[in-house]
């Protein structure tokens, strides 16, 4: 799936949503957000409607074993 709408995303598994290398980028900045205590932020691109668009994504600590991911593009 190249794109998933808000409702469909929220609580979903990241390798549900995004292609594997991406999804795997996202649990490794999940993992360091919570090793290390900090905001991790993450830059990447998807195919939608035929074009390359680019996100930043900002992911960050909110509890000891949850982060919180802000997604802007």
């Amino acid at each position: 799936m190249p794109f998933a709408a808000t409702e469909i995303s929220l609580h979903s598994n990241i390798a549900a949503i995004l292609p594997k290398p991406i999804a795997d980028r996202f649990i490794k900045a999940f993992a360091d957000a919570l090793d290390q205590s900090a905001m991790q932020e993450l830059n990447y691109s998807l195919p939608i409607n035929g074009r390359e668009k680019w996100f930043e994504a900002r992911i960050a600590p909110f509890t000891v074993d949850e982060v919180i991911t802000f997604v802007s593009c």
